[in-house]
């Protein structure tokens, strides 16, 4: 694959710099560059252009990968770290989208849980993280739990959110025995995704080893959502415990 745009990094007083490559005239690296710098670099100082300053090679170019997966680039390295080549990543294809319902949970490390549930999703969901289909978006929300999700299994990795829902306000209120007030109401955390009352949680994970790796990490967030909704509610309801009059 033939080089978009070849970078020169070099030192200076101020920190490192990223300049055109002198040998590499064939293209023109201002859109590139403007794009690192996220504004004209032409027009920024010296000192605003560096970044880094006395820091080793590597801790820049470690810095430069960083801003280049933010811009979906890719990058390569190489004349001893100081020249560096890069791409613009390939669009990723539209996704499939499929909603689930695994009954008690949302998500499972489990094949034969999603086998019994959902035939067939396993499969789909292997084929997107392997690349050999397009991304999958999984859309699940069990009907025997008030828990919602949606996650992304993607070439190597995975990103997306849970929720675990509470009841409404007044109901909550119901239960520990209080008067549902503006101020009881602002108290609860609130679940954006949901928009009801509950706790969220938001994952990505990338270049993972395995898909059976990614099912447990994925599970492990839905665990930490379910956990930290418990504990969330506990310290309001123990705050109202606290109050009542003997």
């Amino acid at each position: 694959m033939k080089p978009t745009a070849t970078l020169l990094l070099t030192n200076s007083i101020a920190g490192w710099l990223l300049m055109p490559h002198p040998d590499h005239a064939d293209h023109d690296p201002d859109p590139w560059l403007d794009d690192m710098h996220g504004q004209d670099w032409k027009t920024m100082s010296l000192k605003d252009r560096a970044f880094l300053s006395g820091q080793p090679v590597a801790d820049a170019i470690a810095h430069i990968r960083s801003v280049c997966r933010q811009l979906e680039m890719t990058m390569s390295v190489c004349g001893g770290g100081h020249t560096l080549r890069l791409w613009r990543n390939p669009p990723e294809p539209a996704p499939t989208k499929i909603s689930v319902d695994l009954r008690w949970s949302a998500w499972s490390f489990c094949q034969g849980h999603w086998d019994q549930f959902e035939p067939g999703v396993w499969q789909q969901m292997l084929a997107a993280f392997s690349g050999q289909s397009p991304p999958l978006v999984v859309r699940t929300s069990p009907k025997k739990e008030i828990r919602y999700g949606e996650v992304t299994i993607t070439k190597g990795g995975a990103r997306g959110w849970f929720a675990d829902g509470w009841d409404e306000p007044t109901s909550l209120a119901d239960t520990l025995g209080i008067d549902c007030d503006d101020a009881f109401s602002d108290m609860l955390p609130l679940a954006r995704m949901i928009e009801s009352p509950g706790v969220e949680r938001f994952f990505r994970f990338e270049r993972c080893r395995s898909f059976a790796r990614l099912m447990c990490r994925i599970d492990a967030e839905e665990l930490h959502v379910i956990s930290t909704s418990k504990v969330a509610w506990q310290q309001i309801e123990g705050t109202f415990v606290a109050t009542k009059p003997a």
